[in-house]
């Protein structure tokens, strides 16, 4: 496997995502850059990345923000754009650093759904979080981790 086509299959999102955006791109061009893994777009998107990037925008309950500027934009709905980049091609690995941290309930409810749906089609996620509230109740396995080193294995019984 290259390292392209690697990266066709893996959506990622991290906290510092945010600051690697420049202020002046819409939110529309922050999730189509999830189908070329870059910061911003490298040439047009194609009409079915635009009706994908709609479509994950509306299930996430973010679609007024395709339009907005990045710098307008709070610290939530920057993170609600940024994990809607990370689904957008519905890759079959997603890994997930704190993603719902200031997140309110309900866009919580809703990024989970549609990650669960995604996983349910075959994907496959990692979730890290320093809090276990955050984990969802589906994750079977689990690491407690100190300092870098496993403290142990944990298996929830779904």
């Amino acid at each position: 496997v290259t390292v392209e086509d690697a990266r066709k299959r893996i959506g990622f999102f991290h906290p510092e995502m945010h600051a690697l955006f420049p202020e002046e791109i819409s939110g529309a061009r922050i999730i189509l850059s999830g189908f070329y893994n870059t910061i911003g777009q490298i040439r047009a998107p194609s009409e079915r990345e635009k009706l994908l990037t709609v479509r994950i925008a509306r299930k996430l309950g973010i679609e007024k923000l395709l339009r907005k500027r990045f710098g307008e934009l709070s610290y939530g709905q920057i993170r609600k754009l940024l994990l809607a980049r990370a689904l957008v091609k519905a890759p079959r690995l997603r890994v997930f650093d704190e993603p719902t941290d200031g997140l309110d309930a309900h866009s919580r409810e809703l990024f989970w759904t549609e990650v669960t749906w995604q996983m349910e089609r075959g994907a496959t996620v990692i979730v890290a979080s320093h809090r276990r509230d955050d984990i969802p109740h589906w994750i079977e396995w689990g690491l407690d981790l100190k300092n870098g080193k496993i403290q142990r294995w944990l298996r929830r019984k779904i």
